[in-house]
């Protein structure tokens, strides 16, 4: 079996990194370069906007930060950046 942490997926660094950017940066159209600190940042934002903070929930928001911590946000950036290259 694949290790999802180091083996490239869907040509994404690994799992992580594919999850992130299919569940929270797909949809936004970026204009401008990105670095991978932006990518992270607008990444944890998605991920968190319209979460409800319940007895219990630092867990879950623990998980996921853990698991961000998984992610190439460098891999996302240079995708992202060639796209816009090959837009313009």
């Amino acid at each position: 079996m694949e290790n999802i942490t180091t083996e490239r997926f869907r040509g994404w660094a690994n799992y992580f990194t594919f999850k992130v950017f299919d569940d929270t940066l797909s949809m936004i159209d970026f204009d401008d370069k990105v670095s991978a600190e932006d990518v992270r940042k607008i990444a944890l934002q998605n991920l968190f906007l319209g979460y409800e903070i319940k007895n219990g929930s630092h867990r879950v928001e623990e998980y996921a930060k853990m698991m961000m911590e998984l992610v190439d946000f460098d891999d996302i950036a240079e995708t992202i950046n060639l796209d816009l290259k090959n837009i313009k």
